[in-house]
């Protein structure tokens, strides 16, 4: 697991390394130029390339006039163009303009947009404002990255794209889009997030010597998940292991027009280990969902007009202590006999469930039923979703899902699984995730049905709720990216994610 650092934890995180532990603030600086040099090189051959340093006055310009030696080294041919006055810098940033000064790197100071789309760039780097600083931008500086941007050459941020907020990945105005970004010690939220993401392009985390006591990620409340965390977390399955004691799982999903929903839960759950999964659904719908199951039971459910239809559970009643677990309300329709189905079914539950989609929305207006069920819950709504059950405007999920998956996992007392680009998961204790897999041909109907059925899955397997929702967004998200090699990420559909399941789950285990 590793930490992710606000723009401020950072910063503390500098000052004790500098203060407790005697690291100069010059060598953290050498060390994230020289890192930067070899995240760089990795991506471009920098010999004889011409390369423009984008340079503000503050310590980011002095990583970009640091960096300008390490890329001399490299035979790259270097201009350095600096927002501001060398009478301007101070301290770190200061010195190292000087060293760059004597090994004659040449300087533009207040530089203008014409410089930068002279098409003479091989590459630009920005190493202007870094994180923590003061948006938007004023003119001049906006219409140099915004002719960066247009430039058909490949681009390069330090630490974070300048433009964007590092600790939710909004940009107020202009930002450089980055092909590549060197970040410093730990991810940034906004690195992760939003307009961010797109910005920052592939992320390096460069090691500049921060001493390892001061990034313990138990001690920050927001932690990316890596591949041998979930190893960790997954049980392993013994040699005398049998249908029932690996797990047993039952799904209340699907109505008329949207058995596929129910199918899909079903046959993903299948394949992530369930032992055994029965599937409950509108009595006319069971001949349907039957003939594309092979592997798990159906049984039928009283309804109404194709939509379950039994909130005295006289149909339910035996499998709401049947299950190890319960995956409710993918595609159950928000008809109100079939809201009013599940709500009753979640009270009476005696075993963890995953709540999603048309379920979710069953407790619109009703979220003290929700904090007060007698069993732990998984809520899994895409922003839309969650916006509609809590009453929140959607734009300001969007703009920080971290601290809306945050309060509202707080307020309910759940684990909230806000699914997006990228997916975060919270805990009521106030944690939160940001899973890393996962890719935009993820963006198609049923994908979050098959998420459903993976953390149904591993529920069902006694894993906690908190590492089933971890384990389960991770894996879904590396069966997406398999398939997204296989289908494309245009022609790849949902079924195809399920397909891919098992060989997520042959590479995570595997050795290589």
């Amino acid at each position: 697991m590793l930490p992710i650092l606000t723009s401020s934890e950072m910063r503390s995180c500098d000052e004790r390394a500098i203060g407790e532990f005697g690291i100069s603030s010059i060598s953290l600086m050498e060390a994230a130029a020289r890192g930067a040099a070899k995240a760089l090189e990795a991506r471009v051959k920098l010999k004889h390339k011409s390369v423009l340093i984008l340079c503000g006055k503050g310590n980011n310009g002095g990583d970009g006039f640091a960096l300008a030696r390490y890329l001399i080294k490299r035979d790259a041919r270097v201009t350095i163009a600096l927002f501001g006055s060398p009478a301007d810098l101070r301290g770190d940033a200061r010195a190292n303009y000087r060293k760059a000064a004597e090994r004659g790197i040449p300087v533009i100071v207040n530089p203008a947009a014409i410089l930068v789309s002279s098409g003479k760039w091989d590459v630009i780097v920005d190493a202007i404002l870094g994180t923590g600083a003061k948006l938007p931008l004023h003119k001049n500086m906006t219409d140099i990255i915004e002719a960066a941007n247009a430039c058909p050459c490949f681009k390069f941020s330090i630490d974070a794209p300048t433009g964007i907020e590092t600790d939710n990945g909004v940009k107020p105005g202009a930002a450089f889009r980055a092909d590549a970004t060197a970040t410093m010690a730990a991810r940034k939220p906004g690195l992760c997030l939003g307009d961010g993401k797109k910005y920052a392009g592939d992320i390096t985390v460069i090691d500049i010597g921060t001493p390892s006591a001061l990034l313990i990620p138990e001690q920050y409340s927001l932690r990316f998940p890596e591949r041998d965390d979930i190893i960790a977390r997954i049980p392993k399955r013994e040699a005398d292991a049998n249908k029932y004691s690996v797990g047993k799982l039952f799904l209340l999903c699907g109505s008329r027009g949207m058995t596929g929903a129910a199918v899909m839960a079903s046959r993903a759950a299948m394949r992530s280990g369930a032992g055994i999964a029965v599937l409950g659904v509108p009595k006319s719908q069971q001949d349907v969902v039957a003939v594309r199951l092979t592997e798990v039971m159906t049984t039928p459910i009283v309804e109404a007009k194709g939509c379950i239809n039994d909130p005295e559970l006289k149909s339910l009643a035996a499998f709401s202590s049947w299950g190890n677990a319960n995956v409710i309300g993918c595609g159950v329709s928000r008809n109100t006999g079939a809201a009013d189905t599940v709500r009753n079914f979640i009270k009476a539950a005696q075993s963890p469930c995953v709540l999603d989609a048309d379920g979710l929305i069953a407790f619109t207006g009703k979220l003290e039923e929700l904090a007060a069920s007698p069993q732990p819950l998984i809520l899994t709504p895409h922003h839309g979703e969650l916006a509609h059950l809590i009453g929140m405007e959607r734009q300001e999920i969007d703009a920080n899902p971290i601290a809306a998956a945050k309060n509202v996992a707080k307020r309910l007392r759940c684990i909230m699984v806000l699914k997006g680009a990228p997916t975060v998961i919270a805990t009521p204790e106030g944690i939160a995730y940001i899973n890393p897999t996962g890719n935009p041909g993820m963006a198609t109907a049923g994908s979050g049905d098959v998420l459903a059925g993976v953390i149904g899955a591993l529920l069902a397997q006694g894993v906690s709720p908190i590492d089933a929702a971890l384990c389960g967004v991770y894996m879904h998200g590396l069966a997406g990216d398999i398939a997204e090699a296989q289908f494309s990420t245009h022609g790849m559909i949902a079924t195809d994610i399920i397909e891919c399941l098992p060989d997520a789950w042959n590479a995570l285990f595997s050795q290589s």
